[in-house]
C-alpha cells in the first residue's frame, strides 16, 4: 500500500492500541444494534444446534438468536425479541 513507503510510520505499540480501540468501538456498536432489536418481531431460521440451553437461530441480517429449546431446527418462525444477552437476541415465539 502507499502507506508502506511513507515516512513517519506508526509504532507497533500505537498500531496495536488503535486496533484494540477500534475492536472495542465495533463491539459496542454491535451490542447497541442488537439491543435496538428488543421489542421487535423478527423472522428467524432455527438451527439444529443449541446454546445456553436454548435453540440457536439466525435473523435475516445474520444476528444470532436464542429461542425456546422445544422449537425444531430448520424452520422459519416469527420470534419476539425480548432482550440482548451476551451476543445473542433472546427471543420467545
Amino acid at each position: 500500500t502507499p502507506a508502506s513507503t511513507m515516512e513517519g510510520k506508526v509504532s507497533p505499540e500505537t498500531a496495536s492500541a488503535r486496533c484494540r480501540e477500534l475492536r472495542k468501538i465495533s463491539s459496542e456498536l454491535q451490542a447497541s444494534f442488537r439491543k435496538s432489536m428488543a421489542g421487535r418481531t423478527l423472522r428467524v431460521l432455527t438451527l439444529t444446534s443449541e446454546a445456553r440451553g436454548r435453540r440457536r437461530a439466525l435473523t435475516a441480517n445474520y444476528l444470532d438468536a436464542l429461542l425456546p429449546r422445544d422449537i425444531p431446527g430448520n424452520v422459519l418462525v416469527d420470534a419476539n425479541v425480548m432482550r440482548e444477552s451476551g451476543g445473542y437476541l433472546v427471543c420467545e415465539v
